[in-house]
């Protein structure tokens, strides 16, 4: 699995069990961690607008956001990697 693949695997697990109330708060907080770690590291964009939206369930924005994140070169940050 590719950096990119799994920083977006991340992000979509966290989106969908966000809206579960049975997910744990250590879940609901790296999910968090995550999207404020790559909110920080990018500043802004096209995928901070992706990060808010909440379509993270759809092959579209997976694809999407993982063209997002390599274009950014998130995809060579240990700490965002780390954090998924």
């Amino acid at each position: 699995m590719s950096a990119v693949e799994v920083i977006t695997t991340a992000l979509a697990a966290g989106a969908s069990a966000g809206m579960s109330d049975t997910v744990s708060a250590a879940v609901k907080d790296a999910y968090m961690g995550l999207k404020d770690l790559l909110k920080r590291r990018l500043g802004g964009g096209a995928v901070v607008q992706a990060l808010e939206t909440d379509q993270a369930d759809s092959g579209v924005w997976l694809t999407r956001m993982g063209n997002l994140l390599a274009e950014a070169g998130v995809d060579r940050d240990e700490h965002v990697i780390e954090a998924a």
